[in-house]
């Protein structure tokens, strides 16, 4: 999955830069099987620069799928639970997104499945030769043996 990090009024240290890659990317284990390229957004910051105490940190994160987007918001007293926040709500959308997926899949394969037993064709008495369309066929004997005498 790409991704891009954007810091709203305070700027991004390589601390709160590798937890984001480290709690964000652990989400591609539930995204892997999505063949398309998948892109997300992740913004975090301050609500704004006169609140100092309470929950100011703010975290945002949006992923689109194929057929689906999907975005998480958190608002907690540290920049670092809030991403944990934002990470455990799309871990469960994503795995609900994963699993409805694979039913869509199930669904389509059994639509594939025959409602009943498939037969074996009559099997052909006589030679057949694979020549053409029709097979060709041994005649069948047309005169009787002979009677032995009592």
């Amino acid at each position: 999955m790409r991704y891009s990090v954007k810091g709203t009024n305070m700027e991004l240290t390589p601390e709160v830069s590798t937890y984001i890659e480290e709690k964000i990317g652990s989400l591609d284990r539930f995204i892997k099987h999505v063949d398309s390229a998948v892109q997300g957004w992740v913004e975090v910051g301050r609500i704004g620069k006169h609140h100092q105490t309470g929950k100011v940190w703010r975290a945002e994160v949006q992923i689109h799928l194929p057929g689906r987007s999907m975005r998480s918001e958190a608002v907690a007293k540290t920049i670092f639970l809030a991403i944990n926040e934002v990470k455990d709500k799309l871990q469960r959308e994503l795995k609900q997104y994963k699993r409805k997926q694979a039913t869509k899949q199930k669904k389509g394969a059994r639509s594939f499945k025959p409602p009943f037993p498939l037969r074996k064709p009559p099997r052909l008495k006589g030679k057949v030769q694979n020549v053409g369309i029709k097979p060709i066929r041994k005649k069948p004997r047309t005169h009787m043996p002979p009677e032995a005498p009592k």
